[in-house]
């Protein structure tokens, strides 16, 4: 769901750079394979639903606000 956040970081040689956020985690990641979801699921975890479920989840959250 959105949220805003203005950070920002400052390099070595001094040079300051804003990072804008329009997004707050989590994301939504759309695969064609079940085994390519699954493998990012092992490595950076969360949840595999199908695109119904997907949507339906994302219905729900909507409603909420």
């Amino acid at each position: 769901m959105e949220c805003c956040t203005d950070t920002g970081f400052r390099s070595n040689e001094g040079g300051y750079q804003e990072m804008e956020y329009d997004r707050c985690m989590p994301s939504l990641l759309a695969f064609v394979r079940r085994e390519e979801a699954e493998a990012v699921r092992q490595k950076h975890g969360g949840t595999i639903l199908s695109f119904e479920e997907a949507r339906q989840s994302v219905v729900r959250q909507l409603k909420k606000q």
